[in-house]
């Protein structure tokens, strides 16, 4: 189904991104629904508020390539950015080419909280989406071992030529959004290992030119403790 404007989104609720005028947030999601002694169905209330984040939306410029990477719910601006994106063309309001959406997506198990997973697969068929990494942390050592990463950046590492391609032939944008203490660490301190290895230069000299792509916006996060 095209339909997306309509989808509800049940499980993960971090951010909402609606491109289209609606009287209430309701008519872009439903809440799950409970019932009574009387057998009464009533809407369950779901506290919700803002945290206004800097710099962390698509840029102005759509051939500049973006590298999204996030564990757990941190995967939820992502689907707004490819939605806004479907949204654009679907409406011709661009005809230049968009740059390259790279997706690293990290999270437990395969079967049970892989979310946006059918969203993520429409994307990659409808070729906006470039490409798609997943990782499952607790799925069990026979399958990660054949099939799958362990965590987010095991899957960075796996396809370090392609992202550091992009990242310093290209100039793309390189997003991170989850946890501050735990993935966006473990993240950065891989970004700086493999510009290590890739510039051959020192880890300190690695990690200024993650502090420089901060300071230029090209490092962008939008993290959580």
């Amino acid at each position: 189904s095209e339909n997306f404007e309509n989808r509800s989104y049940n499980r993960t609720i971090t951010s909402f991104h609606c491109y289209k005028k609606a009287k209430s947030i309701t008519e872009h999601m439903h809440l799950p629904q409970s019932s009574n002694n009387d057998g009464v169905l009533s809407m369950k209330k779901i506290g919700i508020s803002r945290r206004k984040t800097q710099n962390f939306n698509l840029p102005t410029d759509r051939g500049i390539p973006v590298i999204m990477i996030g564990a757990g719910t941190g995967i939820s601006p992502y689907i707004g950015f490819l939605e806004h994106r479907w949204l654009k063309d679907r409406e011709s309001m661009y005809t230049d080419p968009c740059g390259s959406m790279l997706l690293f997506y990290g999270c437990r198990h395969k079967d049970r909280d892989y979310l946006y997973k059918d969203i993520i697969n429409i994307y990659a068929e409808k070729k906006l989406l470039t490409q798609y990494y997943v990782a499952f942390s607790r799925e069990s050592s026979q399958d990660l071992n054949n099939t799958y990463p362990r965590y987010v950046q095991d899957c960075l590492r796996q396809q370090s030529d392609k992202v550091l391609h992009l990242m310093f032939e290209k100039s793309a944008l390189v997003y991170v959004c989850g946890d501050a203490q735990g993935m966006a660490k473990d993240v950065m301190n891989t970004f700086i290992d493999l510009i290590k290895s890739y510039k051959g230069i020192s880890k300190d000299e690695a990690s200024k030119m993650i502090l420089s792509m901060m300071k230029e916006k090209r490092y962008r996060q939008d993290i959580w403790a």
